[in-house]
């Protein structure tokens, strides 16, 4: 599964695909394209090990639900990822 590739390249997880637990697919506006909607499959995943900010990503922390809140999140981000 390409998010399994991805979760090891951009965060240097090894993760296999039975760990992971589909929310649904939603979607939402882009932040930074006018007039253009995002669709995302969004998926949980348990993990008891540190993550590494890798390849495109700049920076990785763990916040609690409320300073996420406060974070300047895309609109996909802020409506099913914070809240779940």
């Amino acid at each position: 599964m390409a998010l399994c590739r991805e979760l090891k390249e951009e965060l240097g997880l090894q993760v296999n695909e039975d760990q992971l637990i589909p929310l649904g697919v939603h979607s939402a506006p882009a932040a930074n394209e006018p007039d253009m909607v995002l669709e995302a499959h969004l998926f949980s995943l348990v993990i008891d090990e540190p993550v590494e900010a890798a390849a495109e990503i700049a920076e990785a922390r763990w916040v609690t639900r409320e300073e996420a809140w406060l974070l300047p999140l895309a609109p996909l981000t802020k409506e099913y990822v914070v809240i779940n």
